[in-house]
């Protein structure tokens, strides 16, 4: 019979988050639940047709993601913001400005890419460039809400009727 610190290497090992005070059966259920959503996922993938696939992926690759970017990098400090540019032979090329120190959508394709920038940092010792480093910092937001996409829209269509 498997303990609460079995079921909760497994949930590690499968990334699944939970509260740390969880209790055994909840984490069952939930590791359960996770196998049986990876295998519909599987399952779904499996029978899609090339062409349904490509088009899942330009979805999933164009999908906006709500965040708040910060430059760590000190040659970026005087920058206004940076062009995100991500391709793939499925997707094709998605290119996007993005302002610092702003709410901003940017999609998931370009974030990834913006995710992996690094930057050197000499060392104390040779002066040889050693440390890499994130060269961005990037806050996750949740998603608008239909009140907030609302309010949105209602500045956007005020602010357009006034040129």
């Amino acid at each position: 019979m498997a303990t609460l610190d079995d079921y909760k290497a497994e949930a590690l090992s499968l990334g699944i988050q939970h509260s740390p005070n969880i209790g055994k059966e909840t984490l069952k259920r939930k590791i359960a639940d996770f196998k049986l959503a990876q295998e519909a996922k599987a399952e779904e993938e499996a029978t899609e047709t090339p062409s349904v696939r490509r088009t899942r992926l330009i979805r999933e690759a164009n999908l906006l993601k709500r965040v708040i970017i910060t430059p760590l990098d000190p040659n970026l400090q005087d920058q206004q913001g940076t062009w995100a540019i991500a391709s793939n032979s499925v997707v094709g090329t998605i290119k996007v400005y993005v302002p610092y120190n702003v709410e901003w959508h940017v999609p998931t394709l370009c974030l990834n890419t913006l995710r992996e920038r690094k930057y050197t940092i000499p060392s104390k010792k040779d002066g040889e460039y050693r440390r890499m480093l994130p060269s961005l910092s990037i806050q996750d937001l949740p998603a608008l809400t239909l009140q907030e996409l609302d309010d949105l829209k209602k500045k956007q269509s005020l602010r357009e009727s006034t040129f």
